[in-house]
């Protein structure tokens, strides 16, 4: 990254990661996510992008504001009744 690179927050990439793989998005989508095994598992990714120590407590955290992304979401019902 050089000097006039924008900052990535942690969230961004934790977004970045979640979105691009179907299973993690599904998981925290569904709402069944681990989310401490999910941050133990993107942890290394993450800690590449920004080049420093991340706590798994601050993925923790992120996942869930992340999370909450789609429990404010109004989704379509499947089906209608009559």
């Amino acid at each position: 990254m050089s000097f006039f690179d924008k900052p990535v927050s942690v969230l961004e990439i934790i977004r970045e990661i979640l979105s691009s793989n179907a299973l993690y998005y599904s998981a925290v989508q569904s709402g069944i996510a681990n989310y401490t095994a999910l941050a133990k598992k993107i942890k290394p990714e993450i800690e590449k992008r920004i080049a420093c120590d991340v706590n798994i407590g601050t993925i923790v955290a992120e996942c869930t504001t992340y999370e909450s992304c789609f429990n404010n979401r109004i989704d379509t019902p499947y089906f209608a009744f009559d």
